[in-house]
């Protein structure tokens, strides 16, 4: 991107921004949505429909679930000549759920399957789980089944401060398992607003201001991006015991609000 003539920036040459690379771990999600109509809500768990879960088996794979509900009309004109599948996120209500596993679990490339083998492979990775999750990946739509690799941003060395920044996944785009994404990107656009506010009142310069900021979100967001990283791994671990553990620690983490204050403290939690 080029630089502006916005003032006190530094004159020069076409500038450009840096590029973090984004590298993949080997992990990949099937995620579908299982739409909330009055008969299917009905046949769901009420305990899926309460908040964001985090399911962890025994080994080597997990799931996130989460509910979206919307209380705009069910659909609208246009969505009613498109496939099935299509604008869920703005016409119906629907619970999320996405299966991760690393690669090597499923046994064979995903990447050619339709959307209804991904749902049926999903299907068949989760037999023997709890009936109400069972429920939840079968009465899927299976047309709205995706395929969703996990990558991950690595660190970059600091580069040259002009009028153009960057935030959120922007530079530090991160894995999905520690859930600290969106909040990284929120402490961004906060310590960003002070720094020009602060260069709009004169208390210091435009490039002085923007540098600041790149020093500490550089800091603290690949420090976030290591983080979710680890906890993927961690997730998707083969070791029972550790699997255990990392349950107990986050069910008495979200029975113990001050714990879980502190234990995410410096994560934008």
């Amino acid at each position: 991107m080029r630089q502006g003539n916005i003032p006190g920036a530094r004159p020069g040459p076409r500038q450009y921004l840096p590029h973090a690379e984004r590298v993949d771990t080997g992990i990949v999600t099937i995620s579908g949505k299982y739409a909330l109509t009055d008969a299917a809500r009905d046949r769901l768990d009420a305990r899926l429909l309460t908040h964001p879960w985090s399911v962890i088996p025994p080994s080597g794979c997990g799931m996130f679930i989460a509910p979206h509900e919307f209380t705009a009309p069910a659909a609208v004109a246009a969505a009613e000549v498109l496939p099935p599948g299509l604008l869920f996120d703005d016409t119906r209500s629907y619970v999320f759920w996405a299966f991760a596993a690393k690669r090597e679990r499923f046994g064979t490339d995903l990447t050619e399957f339709t959307p209804a083998q991904l749902h049926a492979t999903a299907d068949r990775t989760t037999t023997g789980w709890a009936p109400e999750l069972r429920h939840l990946v079968a009465g899927s739509d299976p047309a709205a089944t995706t395929l969703i690799p996990i990558k991950t941003s690595l660190p970059i060395p600091r580069w040259t401060t002009t009028n153009v920044t960057l935030l959120g996944d922007a530079i530090h785009s991160m894995t999905p398992f520690a859930g600290i994404g969106a909040n990284t990107a929120l402490r961004d656009a906060q310590l960003l607003c002070r720094m020009l506010i602060a260069a709009d009142r004169r208390e210091r310069g435009l490039l002085e201001a923007v540098d600041s900021y790149e020093a500490a979100m550089t800091d603290y967001g690949f420090a976030a991006v290591r983080t979710a990283l680890s906890t993927a791994e961690r997730s998707l671990a083969d070791g029972r015991l550790g699997r255990m553990m990392g349950k107990l620690v986050l069910r008495t983490a979200g029975a113990i609000p001050p714990m879980k204050r502190r234990m995410f403290a410096d994560l934008g939690a």
